[in-house]
């Protein structure tokens, strides 16, 4: 949502019929499922920068290493670019 806000996009509302239509359609056991054993086939270091950018809602610069260590900050750049 960042990245919309940053546009200048907004979320239009949504109503009742279409919140249950989605809830409906999604099956959360499969989808939950599916997120763990994808999870379960990255690295540690990669399951944290999913968490950081998708759950805490993060920007990538946001997530980068605090200065001073010169091997964690050249991984962060490879892996982000």
């Amino acid at each position: 949502m960042r990245v919309a806000r940053r546009l200048g996009l907004e979320r239009p509302p949504l109503d009742q019929e279409s919140a249950l239509l989605i809830a409906a359609l999604i099956d959360t056991d499969e989808q939950r499922a599916a997120l763990r054993a994808a999870l379960e086939q990255i690295s540690g270091a990669e399951r944290e920068a999913v968490e950081l950018r998708v759950i805490s809602e993060l920007d990538y610069d946001d997530g980068r290493p605090p200065c001073g260590d010169a091997a964690q900050e050249d991984d962060f750049r490879v892996a982000h670019h």
